[in-house]
């Protein structure tokens, strides 16, 4: 016979409630909309600096598309950038390095020196590398470095 008291059970929350409370969190992105909008005027200042004010010529060189771009600035709230467009944004208004930091967290992004991807991305722009496709080859020879352990072992592994 078991003498040892039983703790009692802890309420466990309905799965759906639960479900919805991981969604919502999920759902929320952690920069304020103040700070959307802030990056927003950052992108216009920026293309006007760098591009002249040619739009276009920004979204190509970043590779966004002009869809995306459109709702980027008119609806920083609902359209925020990706971390992957944001980092191709900062090579495109060529940065250095702390500014390249500085807009990365204003989208609320940051480089992970734990990340091999966002290693690449922080040589690229420590040594001026500026060159979308250039960074992408680099990202793509890397590729296999970045695949967790277990993908890459082989039928063996």
């Amino acid at each position: 016979m078991n003498t040892k008291p039983q703790k009692p059970a802890r309420p466990v929350p309905a799965r759906t409630a639960l479900v919805r409370t991981v969604d919502a969190l999920l759902a929320e992105h952690p920069v304020a909309p103040e700070t959307r909008r802030a990056l927003a005027s950052a992108i216009r200042r920026g293309v006007n600096r760098v591009f002249g004010g040619d739009a276009p010529a920004f979204y190509r060189t970043a590779d966004i598309s002009r869809f995306r771009y459109s709702k980027m600035l008119s609806h920083p709230e609902k359209f925020p950038p990706s971390k992957e467009a944001t980092l191709q944004m900062a090579l495109a208004f060529r940065f250095p390095p702390d500014e390249a930091a500085s807009f990365l967290a204003l989208a609320g992004y940051a480089l992970s020196p734990a990340l091999p991807a966002d290693r690449v991305w922080a040589t690229c722009f420590e040594h001026g590398l500026y060159h979308l496709p250039s960074v992408r080859r680099l990202l793509a020879k890397h590729a296999r470095q970045m695949l967790p352990a277990r993908q890459h072992l082989g039928a063996n592994g």
